[in-house]
């Protein structure tokens, strides 16, 4: 963890948490601008006060890594010699295929995951992919790499099942209005117990991270609760770290990690589209009783309802515990 004040550049007398050893990638995503901000002397110094271009290469290429962060420009800062951008509109439908594609790690990066992120990214201006495989505890990594007592495969059945070679975790580095708009979102939908967040295989989501009002961090559990001293099964857990007030923090239980019909579930909730829009074209309420009666006992693999990157062949944060 590295706590500092900036020096030059947009972020200027501002202080910033980060979680990378180097420093951190400011980006201002409607304008595709970018600036470098190193760590030196106990503070964060601007590289170049001059922007470069924002690439997805350079964004997450950085996002992947283990060096910098990648931080998103707060809404109202300016860069130098720049009028502030209005946000950009949605991109047009992309291809799925297209989409899979651009996938830096297939083999880390479950296709449903990638496919979470990049439909998140089409409609929010501000979001700036945080991370999602790291080699490290916790959601980031794949299960095969941990030990049986880590919290994420000790702790809920279905995060022993599904797939063993992929990452769980998906973070969203975002400014701050949009921090404390999907935070909410995500609140509402668990404490309500929404069908998109509680499957009936049970909740798609361990638990996730972010803020409500940009001054305190905020995470809840959905399910496996009691052994993170929670109290109960679900319910806030405090005492995360506060590089969770420019990212929101999402761990996947691992039995969902590759289905898309679950994950397609959390995006519902995060883009705000009401319940009965989901409702009308979700693959879980197509279900014959029978169907969904055998989804309840899990078999140890999910359903494939988007291509997984095995089919594909041919064609990080560090939020392990406590978050």
């Amino acid at each position: 963890m590295r706590e500092g004040r900036c020096h030059g550049g947009p972020l200027d007398g501002q202080t910033r948490t980060i979680r990378n050893p180097s420093g951190f990638l400011l980006c201002d995503k409607p304008t595709a601008r970018a600036w470098f901000y190193d760590w030196r002397d106990d503070a964060f110094h601007i590289r170049d006060p001059e922007a470069q271009p924002l690439t997805d290469a350079l964004a997450w290429g950085y996002a992947i890594g283990a060096e910098y962060d990648v931080l998103a420009l707060p809404i109202g800062a300016e860069a130098p010699g720049l009028a502030a951008s209005a946000a950009r509109e949605a991109a047009a439908e992309v291809d799925e295929l297209t989409v899979l594609a651009a996938n830096p790690n297939p083999s880390r990066i479950s296709a449903a995951i990638w496919r979470l992120w990049s439909d998140f990214d089409r409609f929010e201006p501000s979001a700036l992919l945080g991370g999602v495989y790291a080699a490290k505890p916790g959601y980031h990594n794949y299960r095969n790499a941990l030990p049986s007592s880590d919290y994420s495969v000790r702790d809920v059945a279905a995060d022993r099942q599904g797939s063993g070679v992929m990452a769980a975790a998906l973070d969203l580095s975002l400014s701050d209005a949009a921090m404390r708009k999907y935070t909410g979102r995500l609140d509402s939908a668990a404490r309500s117990r929404d069908p998109r967040l509680y499957t009936p295989r049970g909740p798609v989501l361990r638990e996730f991270i972010g803020t409500k009002d940009g001054r305190n961090v905020y995470c809840y559990v959905l399910t496996g609760g009691r052994p993170l001293g929670v109290g109960a099964d679900a319910g806030p857990d405090p005492g995360r770290d506060e590089t969770h007030l420019w990212h929101i923090h999402l761990s996947i239980i691992r039995q969902f990690c590759e289905d898309w019909s679950a994950l397609d579930g959390v995006l519902s909730v995060l883009r705000g589209e009401s319940l009965a829009a989901w409702q009308g074209r979700s693959e879980y309420n197509e279900m014959t009783p029978s169907r969904r009666s055998s989804f309840a006992t899990p078999t140890g693999c999910s359903p494939p309802a988007f291509p997984t990157p095995t089919a594909m062949a041919g064609c990080r944060c560090i939020c392990g515990r406590p978050g």
